[in-house]
C-alpha cells in the first residue's frame, strides 16, 4: 500500500477487512452446507460438538498475545521479528499444552472413538494452527497492512471449502470434515507467513526467554478480559435456558443470531484503528487526540442507524428468519427492539476499549469487563425468571451501559473533545428519519427499506455537515481503490 495519511490508511484497512469477513462468511456457509449434505445426524452432532467443544479452550492458546504484538511492534518496529518469533514460541508452547487438555477431557468423558477424532482434528484446527498463525498476522496489522490479513482470511476460506468438498466426496465423516479444514488452515498459516516476509523481509528465528515470560505477564489482563468479555456477552442464554425453559431461549436465539454479526463489525473497526493508535499513542499529541476524536464519533455515526433501522425493522427481520412460524415469535420481535438499544453502548466501549489498550491501561479493562460479566450472570439468574428473553434484552442493555459510564472516568477527557451534545441530536434527527422511511417501505419490500434507509441516512450525514475533514478522510478511504 502507498504511503499516505494515517485517515486515509485506516478507511482502507477497513474496507479489506469488512470485504474478507462477508466473503468468508459466505463461503463457510457454504462449506457447512457442503459438511451437514454430506454426513448423517449423528456426523453433524459430531461435527458440531467438535468445533463447540474445542472453541472453549481458543482463548487459553494464545492469552491475547496478538494484541500485545501490535502495540509494540507498532510503536518500535525494529523489534518485530524477535517479538513475532518469541511469541510464536510462546503459543507453540500453550496452544499444544491446550490441545492435550481437550483431549483429556474427551478421554474423561468416556466418547467414542469417532467423536474423539474429530475433537483432535478440531482441537489441530482452531488450537493449535490457528493459535501459531496469530502472532505473524499481528505483524501485518501492525504494520497496517490489513489487505494481507484479508487476502490470507479469504485464501483460507477458498481452501476450507474446496478441502471439505474434495474430503466429503471420498470419506464422509466428522473427523475427515475436520481433518480437511485443518489441512487447509496449515496452508492458509504457510501463506500468512510469506505474506509476512513477503511485507517485512525476514528475519532468522530468534526466542528471548525473558521476554517470552514479560509477554506472557503482560498477557494476563487481556486474557481475563477475554474471558470476562465472552461470559458477558454469552452468559445471557446460557441463564435464559437455565431458569426460563427453552421456550424463552428459543424467543432469544433469532435476536442473538442477528444481533452477533452486527456486533461484531465493530471489533472490525477496533482492529483497523489499534495499530495507528498504539503508534501515536508512544507520543501523544494533536494527531492522537484527533484520531480518538473521529474513530469515536465515526463509531457512533455507524451505530445509531443500526440501533434505529434494527427497531424500525424488527418485525420483518424476524418474520425473514421463521417464516411461517413468525406468530409464535412475537416476544423475539420485542426482544430485537429492545436489543437495539444495546448497539451505541457497544460501539462506543469498543472504540473506547481500543484507548485505553494502546496507552497500556489493560487492568482497567479487565476490572471493568470483570464487573460486567458479575453484574450480566447475577442479573440474568434474579429476573430472566419472570421476564424471559424480553428481560434478558434489557440486561444487555444495562450491562452495556455499565460498560460505558465504567470507562468514562478514564477517558473523560477525551470525551470533552467530541462535541457529543451537537452529535448525538443531529444523529436522532437522522436515524429518526431513516427509521420512518424504511418503516414505510418494509410491508413492500425489506431489502428495499433497507437501501432506502441507508441510502437517506447517508444524504442527511452531508446534509447535517457531521463529518469533519479527517472523519470524511477516512470514510473517502473505504470506497478508494489501491493503486
Amino acid at each position: 500500500m502507498k504511503k499516505g495519511s494515517t485517515s486515509e490508511r485506516i478507511g482502507l484497512n477497513m474496507a479489506a477487512l469488512f470485504v474478507s469477513r462477508v466473503v468468508g462468511m459466505a463461503l463457510t456457509l457454504a462449506q457447512s452446507a457442503i459438511v451437514f449434505r454430506a454426513l448423517d445426524v449423528e456426523g453433524t452432532g459430531q461435527f458440531g460438538h467438535a468445533l463447540a467443544y474445542t472453541g472453549v479452550f481458543n482463548v487459553f492458546a494464545t492469552f491475547g498475545v496478538q494484541r500485545l504484538l501490535v502495540r509494540d511492534i507498532a510503536r518500535d518496529p525494529s523489534t518485530a521479528w524477535t517479538q513475532v518469533w518469541t511469541a510464536a514460541a510462546l503459543v507453540a508452547g500453550l496452544s499444544l499444552a491446550t490441545l492435550g487438555i481437550a483431549m483429556a477431557g474427551t478421554a474423561l468423558a468416556g466418547e467414542d472413538a469417532a467423536s474423539r477424532s474429530a475433537v483432535f482434528y478440531a482441537a489441530l484446527s482452531t488450537i493449535v494452527l490457528w493459535a501459531l498463525q496469530r502472532p505473524f498476522e499481528a505483524m501485518l496489522t501492525a504494520r497496517e497492512e490489513m489487505s494481507g490479513v484479508a487476502v490470507v482470511n479469504v485464501a483460507a476460506a477458498v481452501l476450507k471449502l474446496a478441502a471439505v468438498a474434495i474430503a466429503m466426496r471420498y470419506s464422509p465423516t466428522s473427523a475427515m470434515a475436520h481433518g480437511a479444514i485443518a489441512a487447509a488452515n496449515l496452508a492458509a498459516f504457510l501463506l500468512c507467513v510469506g505474506w509476512v516476509v513477503r511485507v517485512a523481509g525476514w528475519e532468522r528465528p530468534r526466542v528471548r526467554i525473558g521476554l517470552a515470560i514479560a509477554q506472557l505477564r503482560e498477557c494476563m489482563p487481556l486474557l481475563l478480559s477475554m474471558i470476562f468479555s465472552a461470559l458477558y456477552f454469552r452468559a445471557d442464554m446460557v441463564v435464559l435456558n437455565a431458569v426460563a425453559g427453552p421456550g424463552e431461549a428459543a424467543m432469544y436465539t433469532p435476536v442473538q443470531r442477528i444481533m452477533e454479526p452486527l456486533m461484531m463489525l465493530s471489533s472490525l473497526w477496533g482492529t483497523a484503528i489499534f495499530p495507528a493508535m498504539s503508534r501515536l499513542s508512544a507520543q501523544p499529541g494533536a494527531h492522537f487526540a484527533m484520531l480518538k476524536r473521529s474513530s469515536a464519533r465515526l463509531a457512533l455515526i455507524g451505530a445509531f442507524p443500526m440501533a434505529f433501522g434494527l427497531a424500525a425493522l424488527a418485525e420483518p427481520i424476524i418474520r425473514l428468519l421463521v417464516g411461517a412460524q413468525a406468530g409464535d415469535y412475537a416476544d423475539a420481535v420485542t426482544a430485537l427492539r429492545v436489543s437495539a438499544l444495546v448497539t451505541p453502548f457497544f460501539y462506543f466501549n469498543g472504540v473506547a476499549l481500543e484507548f485505553l489498550y494502546a496507552v497500556q491501561r489493560n487492568w482497567y479493562v479487565t476490572v471493568c469487563y470483570g464487573a460486567a460479566a458479575a453484574i450480566s450472570v447475577a442479573a440474568n439468574i434474579a429476573f430472566a425468571p419472570g421476564h424471559g428473553a424480553i428481560g434478558a434484552a434489557w440486561i444487555a442493555v444495562a450491562v452495556n451501559a455499565s460498560i460505558s459510564l465504567l470507562f468514562v472516568p478514564a477517558i473523560r477527557h477525551d470525551l470533552a473533545a467530541l462535541g457529543l451534545g451537537p452529535l448525538l441530536a443531529k444523529l436522532m434527527l437522522a436515524s429518526a428519519a431513516m427509521a420512518g422511511l424504511a418503516w414505510a417501505l418494509a410491508p413492500w419490500s425489506l431489502w428495499a427499506a433497507v437501501a432506502a434507509g441507508a441510502a437517506a441516512y447517508a444524504a442527511l450525514v452531508f446534509i447535517l455537515r457531521m463529518l469533519d475533514a479527517d472523519e470524511r478522510t477516512i470514510v473517502a478511504g473505504l470506497f478508494r481503490r489501491r493503486n
